[in-house]
């Protein structure tokens, strides 16, 4: 998450990747949707990679997303760091 908060700040774009570009991926993406305030919560963030899966299905073969137990319950209730503000400054 400090690397991709730091990224936001300096304007950068931030690729995420893992080796098979599923599970790790999906849950870092998922974990930050939360943490800068796009997702409401884990269970938001799982709805909108999942929705956003369901869009490219027809051009992406395997779906970036968490797709076994630990990795999917770890964004349900990933929650937001209390020392960032709403404009996702570090206080």
């Amino acid at each position: 998450m400090d690397v991709l908060r730091d990224n936001e700040n300096r304007g950068r774009v931030a690729a995420v990747h893992c080796r098979g570009g599923i599970g790790r991926t999906g849950l870092i993406v998922g974990c930050w949707l939360v943490e800068c305030g796009i997702a409401r919560d884990g269970d938001d963030a799982l709805r909108m990679i999942a929705e956003r899966v369901e869009e490219r299905r027809e051009v992406q073969a395997v779906p970036v997303q968490p797709r076994d137990g630990p990795q999917h319950e770890y964004v349900r209730t990933f929650e937001r760091a209390a020392y960032i503000d709403e404009k996702h400054q570090v206080l």
